[in-house]
């Protein structure tokens, strides 16, 4: 691993970073023999932009911040990697927040974890291997994709949140078969477009447990699909989905074979539900 920190002028940063990054970090990180690497990434408030790419090195980014304590230092260990920052004795809040843009190889098999404050995210994950995505935030804007199909099973997919504005797009192309997003209150939204991985086994569960919250869920009408709602107080929109039991909605394509590949398990206080 190589890091360098340097400082940029403002004007080279303009239109990139706050008026204050003056000092820049490069992060490069090369990939070792694991046949899993674990990615741990921990960080407070930032802009934060990660997207994926055919590259050699397991990791490359800029980071962009106002003060040399705030550079992220990486540690490598047999099976993975740690980057971090450390804000402890910075007293001035808005001198924290720092700027983030990372490329990810899409060539190594890998566990990543985020570990983040309040953030504005905007993270690609479209053809990483990743056999396991977990993320821990503060309250947060945070915009996920996956742009193309995951070619590896990824296992579980754990996402916690507090009170926020959460999207993520493509969701069935992660490949997962456990999601769980807990949330506090926010505005939250899933599409679950995307390709269905061509295991005949494959089934996809996602539990969701949500505060006050306005929910909406995108479900391709080809997409043989269930609703299973606990503990609800909200009322749910979903004229797609037809109610066979008391808090269980099916879609069409999931009556004609009996057979839902996608199943979701609902808890949340008052709020709204939309299923379009």
């Amino acid at each position: 691993m190589k890091r360098n920190g340097s400082e940029v002028s403002a004007s080279d940063l303009k239109g990139r970073v706050g008026p204050n990054m003056t000092k820049h970090t490069v992060l490069r990180v090369e990939a070792g023999n694991a046949e899993v690497t674990n990615l741990d990434l921990r960080f407070g408030a930032a802009d934060f932009r990660l997207v994926s790419e055919d590259r050699t090195d397991l990791l490359y980014g800029d980071v962009y911040h106002s003060n040399l304590k705030l550079a992220p230092t990486a540690y490598t260990e047999p099976d993975g990697i740690f980057i971090s920052q450390d804000a402890a004795g910075l007293f001035n809040f808005q001198s924290w927040k720092t700027r983030w843009d990372l490329t990810v190889s899409n060539r190594y098999k890998m566990r990543l974890k985020i570990k983040a404050g309040a953030f504005d995210g905007q993270l690609d994950c479209g053809g990483l291997r990743l056999k396991e995505l977990t993320m821990k935030t503060g309250a947060a804007r945070v915009e996920t994709r996956f742009s193309a199909p995951n070619p590896e099973a990824m296992g579980k997919m754990h996402l916690i949140t507090a009170a926020s504005s959460f999207s993520m797009t493509n969701l069935m192309n992660a490949g997962f078969r456990n999601m769980i997003f807990e949330g506090g209150a926010g505005d939250y939204k899933f599409d679950f477009s995307g390709a269905i991985p061509a295991d005949p086994t494959y089934k996809a569960n996602a539990f969701f447990r949500m505060g006050f919250s306005a929910v909406e869920f995108r479900i391709p009408k080809d997409l043989p699909a269930q609703i299973n709602l606990r503990n609800i107080f909200a009322p749910i929109d979903a004229p797609a989905f037809t109610r066979t039991q008391r808090d269980l909605y099916r879609n069409n394509a999931a009556y004609r074979n009996n057979n839902p590949i996608l199943n979701i398990e609902i808890q949340m206080g008052m709020g709204s539900i939309t299923v379009v």
